[in-house]
């Protein structure tokens, strides 16, 4: 993490997963949470220092995959140097930087172009030596990865208007599917391994979620580091909320309380009061559990052969994080038979 009293924040990710809508929608959120917020966008089009970028990306050098990695990266790396200075002066200022792409950027499309494992952990390590420490860049203190199939995010990326670039004709690397495909594993495999990175998915089952419900994600992560100065651990915990969100259809109103939902007491059952036996045999109880927050219905039925006090159990959905539980119902009612 960065030493500054601001927060540095990258959103990244695969092509066409929304990540300008993104940034915008939360300098918003911020802005009305009073922050002070700045913008940075790499590569910088239209720039002097980002010209050999727009040079290697419309094909002037070749193919995405013709580049060799290491030469290309410094391309981008000589951009974000003659960047840095003005986000160092955010940081120093107690500002809240949101950056669109940055060396997470270079790891995918460019570490994917070296196909044995540990070559490619030795290019992130080339890497970030060449930026943090020898060009010295800022570094961020959480980078936000959007994922999206590549058939699914080429296609958004060919629809959509690129303003940034001006007179744009080609990009070797939205064109080049194979090359999206692997940039897309390649993410995937930094947001597992690197400690600062986290993953959000965009899609369910090949449905897009709304604009609304990324952002959603987003701010978990991003008001969880501003308010503790702590990224939320990887877990399962965000693929669980993506797929309330996705399952739903809209954004859960009441979503934000479940991450702090108390664990339920195992006791939930009160021992009842002993009575006298009878000659009579008296009705069984059982207890219907129901659960009433869960990606679909959960009922559990628990009783015993004798009247002695019910087994008595907490459940949760199996589906949800470790952090999340399922608020309980007690249903108890009479069952006319014997079991």
């Amino acid at each position: 993490m960065s030493n500054y009293s601001g927060k540095f924040i990258v959103i990244d990710g695969t092509d066409g997963t929304g990540k300008t809508t993104q940034l915008q929608i939360l300098a918003n959120k911020l802005h009305s949470e009073g922050y002070e917020v700045e913008l940075a966008d790499f590569p910088q089009y239209n720039t002097k220092a980002g010209g050999m970028v727009e040079e290697y990306l419309s094909g002037k050098y070749g193919e995405a995959d013709e580049v060799n990695p290491y030469a290309a990266s410094l391309l981008y790396s000589v951009d974000r140097f003659d960047a840095s200075f003005k986000i160092r002066e955010w940081l120093q200022q107690g500002k809240v930087v949101i950056c669109n792409r940055y060396i997470s950027a270079s790891f995918a499309h460019q570490g994917n172009k070296i196909k044995n494992a540990l070559e490619r952990k030795l290019f992130f390590n080339w890497l970030s030596e060449i930026e943090y420490k020898i060009f010295n860049i800022p570094k961020p203190d959480l980078y936000l990865i959007l994922y999206m199939e590549p058939e699914i995010s080429q296609k958004l990326a060919h629809d959509r208007q690129r303003e940034d670039w001006k007179g744009k004709t080609k990009d070797i690397h939205e064109d080049n599917i194979q090359h999206l495909r692997q940039a897309a594993q390649t993410y995937l495999a930094i947001a597992q391994e690197m400690p600062d990175f986290r993953l959000i998915k965009c899609t369910r089952n090949q449905e897009i979620l709304s604009r609304e419900d990324i952002h959603y994600l987003v701010w978990l992560y991003v008001n969880r580091i501003l308010n503790t100065g702590q990224i939320a651990k990887k877990s399962p915990d965000m693929q669980a909320v993506s797929d309330i969100l996705i399952n739903k259809g809209k954004l859960t109103p009441n979503l934000p309380e479940l991450t702090d939902a108390p664990k339920i007491s195992p006791n939930i059952c009160p021992s009842p009061k002993k009575k006298k036996k009878s000659s009579a045999s008296p009705p069984i109880p059982k207890i219907k559990i129901i659960t009433t927050i869960g990606l679909r219905p959960l009922t559990i039925s628990l009783s015993n052969a004798s009247t002695r006090r019910p087994n008595c159990r907490y459940a949760r959905m199996r589906t949800m994080p470790d952090s999340i539980y399922s608020p309980l119902k007690i249903v108890p009612y009479l069952h006319t038979a014997r079991i």
